[in-house]
């Protein structure tokens, strides 16, 4: 049985973890079908500049350009992953989408230790 898997990546502010000099990091949420892992991306902001409709960092400079830069290869890196990976999932791979999960978390990771 062949179906299409949905995947979602949503970038968030974690203002809980925000440190002493008030910047909050920016995690990833990475969704398929329903099933999900949440990732550092590395980067901190200042809460007033994290725009909770876009999900991105305003205002100008070149601070804020990489920030966002850096969300939108996140993004691109993780769907580019997902489509290039075979789907025929059956009732024998009903841990296939965890696997995929990992995958595309450890991968991320990778990438964000340059």
């Amino acid at each position: 049985m062949n179906f299409k898997q949905n995947l979602t990546v949503l970038f968030w502010l974690y203002r809980q973890k925000a440190k002493a000099d008030g910047k909050a990091p920016i995690y990833a949420r990475i969704t398929i079908d329903g099933k999900y892992t949440e990732i550092s991306t590395g980067k901190k902001v200042n809460p007033s500049s994290w725009d909770l409709d876009t999900k991105r960092v305003t205002g100008s400079g070149l601070e804020v350009k990489l920030v966002n830069q850096k969300l939108v290869q996140i993004q691109t890196d993780v769907e580019r992953i997902f489509n290039g990976l075979p789907f025929n999932i059956n009732s024998r791979e009903k841990d296939k989408e965890k696997s995929i999960l990992s995958m595309l978390v450890f991968i991320c990771h990778e990438d964000l230790t340059d």
